[in-house]
């Protein structure tokens, strides 16, 4: 499978460069295929699409707290959906500390990650 550019659907100021977060899936399918398997990266992957909060060690001390739909997960970061804000935060695979994964509340989380998944 060739290179592919994933278009999140941002728009004005939001804009990061032209939108585009290039990423190979079929190299990361692979890693998580052959030596990530049993690793966070790949436990993330399997996850893809629900809520979680995700704690990030900044510096030596300071911890970091982002909550949003997983949108994504790359060779070495995550793509958090925040619905309440309709914002998406690229985070450092490599930063996270702890990830909590939240039970949905009435079905609408599930309903949200759905909807999300499928602009991919």
């Amino acid at each position: 499978m060739a290179e592919q550019d994933m278009q999140l659907p941002l728009n004005g100021s939001q804009n990061c460069s032209n939108g585009t977060i290039s990423g190979d899936q079929s190299t990361l399918n692979d890693a998580i295929n052959s030596g990530y398997q049993g690793s966070l990266q790949q436990m993330l992957a399997s996850n893809t699409g629900n809520r979680v909060v995700v704690d990030f060690l900044v510096g030596s001390s300071n911890i970091v707290r982002k909550e949003g739909i997983l949108y994504l997960v790359g060779v070495s970061y995550i793509v958090l959906y925040d619905d309440r804000a309709d914002t998406y935060t690229v985070c450092n695979l490599y930063s996270i500390e702890f990830v909590t994964f939240l039970s949905p509340s009435g079905g609408s989380s599930q309903q949200i990650a759905r909807s999300v998944l499928k602009r991919v």
